[in-house]
């Protein structure tokens, strides 16, 4: 008997699975989907509930995608889909190229030579985003660039008593310490 067999998707979310697993008597898996084999004669709404193997965790097929399916009880029960057959019938709507959908993102390189994690307008750098920088020169002003000291001295510097600082020279932001290459929302 063959191991393996090419099948479609044909219910995907993951309610829908639930709904008609439970109807089945089936306990429903995280990840798992119905899907038809029309070389066993398997065709909606005669369906195959098959769970999810694949080795990148959380990866949504999409309905209609073919995948790589096993039994793995009596060669005919109990299916897992182990694989993407035909990249999945994805083609991107432009010149960018899916690298993987995952259930809430999305990451594909454009052909500028970006990669994305997310929505293709993502406009935070991945690396250190904008709100970890500003946090940082808040704290460079904070910490040295306003930073002073009470003091009962005479400053020589200012020929004036009770402060010292900030400094004459304040000290430089970093300006080129976060990705314009990765992006992620």
């Amino acid at each position: 008997m063959i191991s393996e067999y090419v099948a479609t998707a044909k219910i995907v979310d993951p309610s829908k699975v639930a709904i008609k697993a439970t109807s089945e008597g089936i306990t429903p898996h995280a990840g798992a989907i119905y899907i038809e084999i029309p070389e066993l004669g398997f065709l909606n709404p005669d369906l195959i509930y098959c769970r999810y193997a694949l080795s990148i965790p959380f990866m949504k097929i999409q309905e209609g995608w073919k995948v790589l399916v096993k039994p793995t009880v009596n060669d005919d029960s109990r299916w897992f889909f182990t694989g993407i057959v035909d990249c999945g019938d994805e083609e991107p709507t432009d010149d960018d190229q899916l690298i993987i959908q995952l259930l809430s993102q999305v990451i594909y390189a454009s052909t500028g030579g970006t990669i994305h994690l997310s929505a293709k307008g993502a406009s935070e750098p991945f690396i250190l985003g904008d709100k970890f920088k500003t946090y940082i020169d808040a704290h460079i002003d904070s910490k040295y660039n306003t930073h002073t000291h009470p003091t009962t001295a005479t400053v020589a510097a200012t020929a004036a008593v009770g402060v010292i600082g900030p400094p004459v020279v304040p000290a430089e932001k970093p300006v080129d310490i976060y990705s314009k290459k990765i992006f992620g929302e």
